[in-house]
C-alpha cells in the first residue's frame, strides 16, 4: 500500500497579499518567496481597489479615469517582479478586484470618480455617497448603471488577457446590495429612478421600505435580477477572453440570511454557483472564534447546492490562530481557504507552517482540476481495499480521466449523477461506510464538486 504521505492532496492555500502606499519593490518579492517557502500554493493580488488600476489599465485611460494609482505611476516593473517570484516559488498569481467599492470618501475626497464620473456614484435614500450599505464612510458605484457594468467587465477581461493570472476573484462582500438596513441598501443615484420609473412605474423615492410592501419587494426583484445580470456578463466576458479559466465572487457569509424563502431570488449567490456563473463562492465572515467559524462555514455549506465549491476568507491575527481554524476546516468538502494575515510573514512563520501546518505540499485544486480528483482518489484507494465496489468504480473513474483527451461532457455528467448517488446511499446506510476511514465520504464529496467544476470550466 502507498504511504498516504506521499499523496499530494487538493487544497487551495491562497495568501492574500497587499500593495501598500509607496510599495516596496523588494518587500513584496520577499513575502511571496516566504508564501512558497512556507507551502502556499498561490497569491491574491490586487489588480483593481478603491477606484485605481495597479497597473497601467487602458480600460480606465479610455473613461478619462487614471490609468494607474498615482502612487505606482514610476514602478512599470512591479507586476513583472510579482510574477516572476510567485514562478520561481511555484506559486500562481490570483487577480482581486474590488472595481465598485470607491473607498473612504473622507479620507480620499477627490477621487477622480467624483471629478468625472459622478453619475456614477450610488446613493442613499438622502441622496448622499455614505452611509451606504455594511458602511459608514465608503462609497461605491452603481452596478445597476449599464455604463457602470461595462467598465466593470472591461478591466476584468483587460486583466484576463493581459496577465498570466490562474484565476480572477470579483470582490462583491461590501456591495451596499447586501445590506439588512432599507435606507442604505443601495441605490437611489439618478439612473435607478430613471430605470424603476421606466421599468416598474413606480417612484423610488417613495416606495416604502418594508419587506412586506408589495412595490420594495418589486424593486428588491427588480436589483435581484440586475445583480444576477451584472455576475452573468463579467462571468460571460471573462470566459470568453480565456476559455476555462476559474471565475470568484466574494460575497458575505451567512449565506442563509440571503435566502429568500418561496422566491426566486436571482441575487443569491448560490444561483449563481447553481447556474455556473463563478467556479467557487468565497464567503467572508466577520472575525470570531475558530469554533464559530468552523459553525458559520458549515452551515454555508448546507445552504449551497450539493456539488458547489465554497471557498472561506480567513483572516487571523497569528499562526495559532490560524491552525485553530484550519484543522476543523478539513474535514469539510470546501476547496480550500484564501488567507490574509495581520502581519507580514517572517522566516519564523514560513518554518513553523512548513513544518506544522503546511507540512504536506498541496495541490491548488483549480490548477488541474483532474489531477486533483486523481489524486482524491487514490487517497480513498489507498485507505481501505474492503469496498470492493466504490473501489472499482473509483478506479474505472481514474483510468477514464488518465488521457484528458478522451474526456467528455455527456460522460462528466454521467459520473456526476453516479456520484451524487453514491453519497446519498452512504449517508442513508444504503452502502455500509463502516469499512471507509472517517475521510472518505469528505473526499467523494469533494470528487463530485470538483467534477462539476470541471464541466462549468469546459463550458
Amino acid at each position: 500500500m502507498v504511504d498516504q504521505k506521499q499523496i499530494m492532496l487538493p487544497e487551495s492555500r491562497i495568501l492574500v497579499l497587499d500593495i501598500p502606499e509607496k510599495a516596496s519593490l523588494d518587500v513584496l518579492p520577499e513575502q511571496i518567496r516566504l508564501a512558497g517557502t512556507s507551502q502556499f500554493n498561490g497569491i491574491l493580488v490586487p489588480f483593481y481597489r478603491e477606484g485605481y488600476s495597479f497597473y497601467p489599465s487602458r480600460a480606465a485611460r479610455e473613461q478619462n479615469l487614471p490609468a494607474i494609482k498615482p502612487d505606482l505611476r514610476k514602478k512599470p516593473d512591479l507586476f513583472h517582479q510579482i510574477f516572476d517570484q510567485a514562478f520561481v516559488s511555484s506559486l500562481s498569481v490570483w487577480a482581486y478586484i474590488d472595481p465598485l467599492r470607491l473607498g473612504n470618501k473622507i479620507r480620499f475626497p477627490f477621487r477622480p470618480f467624483f471629478k468625472t464620473r459622478k453619475k456614477w456614484i450610488s446613493l442613499n435614500k438622502m441622496r448622499k455617497p455614505f452611509p451606504i450599505g455594511l458602511s459608514e464612510k465608503d462609497s461605491f458605484v452603481c452596478l445597476y448603471n449599464e455604463d457602470v457594468r461595462r467598465f466593470v467587465t472591461e478591466i476584468a477581461v483587460e486583466i484576463a488577457e493581459k496577465f498570466p493570472i490562474q484565476g480572477l476573484i470579483l470582490d462583491l462582500s461590501r456591495y451596499p446590495h447586501f445590506s439588512n438596513n432599507a435606507d442604505t441598501m443601495s441605490c437611489f443615484c439618478d439612473y435607478c429612478v430613471k430605470q424603476i420609473r421606466e421599468e416598474l412605474s413606480l417612484d423610488l423615492q417613495k416606495i416604502l421600505l418594508e419587506p412586506n410592501d408589495s412595490a420594495f419587494r418589486c424593486w428588491k426583484r427588480w436589483k435581484n435580477n440586475r445583480l444576477f445580470s451584472f455576475v452573468e456578463y463579467v462571468s460571460s466576458r471573462v470566459g470568453k477572453a480565456r476559455s476555462g479559466i476559474p471565475f470568484f465572487t466574494i460575497v458575505p457569509g451567512a449565506l442563509g440570511n440571503l435566502h429568500e424563502t418561496g422566491v426566486e431570488n436571482r441575487g443569491e449567490p448560490s444561483v449563481w454557483a447553481s447556474e455556473g456563473l463563478v467556479s467557487s463562492l468565497v464567503t467572508r465572515y466577520q472575525k470570531e472564534s475558530p469554533a464559530r467559524f468552523f459553525d458559520k462555514v458549515d452551515k454555508d455549506l448546507s445552504y449551497l447546492p450539493d456539488d458547489i465549491l465554497l471557498t472561506p476568507f480567513l483572516m487571523v491575527d497569528n499562526l495559532a490562530e490560524l491552525s485553530d481554524c484550519i484543522e476543523p476546516l478539513r474535514d469539510l468538502p470546501l476547496s480550500g481557504f484564501l488567507l490574509k494575515l495581520a502581519d507580514p510573514l517572517t522566516d519564523g512563520d514560513a518554518g513553523k507552517l512548513s513544518q506544522g501546518l503546511f507540512r504536506n505540499p498541496s495541490l491548488e485544486p483549480l490548477s488541474d482540476v483532474f489531477a486533483s480528483i486523481r489524486s482524491l482518489i487514490r487517497f480513498i484507494l489507498d485507505s481501505s481495499d474492503r469496498h470492493s465496489a466504490l473501489n472499482s468504480f473509483l478506479t474505472e473513474i481514474h483510468s477514464y480521466i488518465q488521457n484528458e483527451q478522451n474526456v467528455t461532457l455527456e460522460k462528466n455528467l454521467s459520473i456526476l449523477e453516479d456520484l451524487r448517488t453514491i453519497e446519498q446511499k452512504f449517508k442513508s446506510g444504503d452502502l455500509d461506510a463502516g469499512f471507509l476511514p472517517a475521510s472518505a465520504l469528505r473526499n467523494i464529496s469533494l470528487i463530485k464538486k470538483l467534477f462539476r467544476t470541471s464541466i462549468k470550466m469546459s463550458r
